[in-house]
């Protein structure tokens, strides 16, 4: 969404930026003409917010200042480029939304409840990513590009939120994640929090490709009895592996294996997981509903804050 929406005019912000501070000098010129030489502390602190505003928006026009040169001009020609990989990383969220929800409807019309983990044996409503990546397993390695990609885009949208969001203790915020100014102890949270996230990755790809995950484009020949003529006779189709089929010819992935035994023998898991997949898929319609009302990004979003040094920006803007 922040792709498709693209960020405010650095100019308009530059004008808004260059107005506030005219009225941040006006304010703290008529509280130093009231007070006089009054020291009392609550003046004091007035003032001492004022200042600290004003060293704000003056970092804030610096960078916004940098904004408006001719080589960020010269990058609204790729805005177009912007809005069509906006749409189409769109368009891939919502296959893997639908994928993840046609597999938990699956579950719990087809699965083995919550006793055995949720299990399904075998798959019954269409999943468009696991039926793309079982087809195109037929083309050497073209299943394995578009998994990695997928896999890929999972782990780059979680840092891309980890970055905007920041690394939280409750309600508490405890580090912000920004190029060259993210603190050791932070760049720590954010590879441990990375670890759980690849962690997470593994059962959220043996439930958004299940086919695949176990079994791939493995096929065997099933017996159907036919009747024709009142002559009972029995042909072979080819069908997909699965777990009901329990053919030696059918060879599950270790990964699905040791994921379907642990869930077997420890359901508790299993069930959670289940569940935890429920409340991403919500999570995940709450989310987009924030990005569409959310208003468009500032130009200089996370480059400047309260709590950064004036040294820092002066290095960065000189670089």
């Amino acid at each position: 969404m922040s792709l498709i929406k693209g960020q405010s005019n650095a100019k308009s912000e530059l004008e808004k930026v260059r107005q506030k501070q005219k009225d941040n000098k006006a304010h703290i010129q008529s509280v130093r003409e009231k007070y006089g030489g009054s020291r009392g502390s609550r003046n004091r602190q007035t003032v001492s917010k004022l200042e600290e505003d004003e060293r704000l928006l003056e970092r804030q026009e610096a960078h916004l200042e940098e904004k408006t040169n001719c080589f960020h001009r010269c990058l609204v020609i790729f805005r177009p480029f912007e809005v069509v990989i906006g749409v189409a990383f769109q368009l891939l969220t919502l296959l893997i939304f639908l994928s993840l929800l046609l597999t938990n409807i699956d579950k719990a019309l087809h699965g083995k409840g919550y006793k055995l983990g949720y299990a399904l044996p075998k798959r019954t409503l269409p999943n468009p990513i696991d039926i793309v990546l079982v087809f195109c397993q037929k083309v050497f390695p073209l299943d394995y590009i578009l998994f990695t990609a997928v896999v890929m885009y999972l782990i780059f949208c979680s840092m891309s939120g980890v970055r905007n969001i920041g690394i939280w203790f409750f309600w508490l915020k405890m580090y912000k994640i920004r190029p060259r100014r993210t603190r050791p102890q932070g760049i720590l949270m954010l590879c441990m929090i990375l670890m759980f996230i690849i962690l997470a990755i593994n059962i959220v790809v043996y439930q958004l490709t299940p086919q695949y995950s176990m079994y791939g484009s493995q096929m065997f020949k099933a017996p159907h009895n036919t009747t024709v003529l009142n002559k009972t006779s029995i042909i072979y189709k080819l069908e997909h592996c699965s777990l009901d089929s329990s053919r030696d010819d059918c060879v599950i992935t270790r990964m699905a294996l040791l994921l379907n035994r642990f869930f077997y023998k420890m359901w508790f898991f299993g069930a959670a997981y289940y569940w935890a997949t429920w409340i991403f898929l919500g999570f995940m319609v709450l989310g987009f509903l924030v990005a569409v009302i959310k208003k468009r990004k500032s130009a200089i979003d996370g480059e400047v804050d309260e709590d950064d040094f004036d040294e820092s920006d002066e290095e960065m803007i000189h670089a």
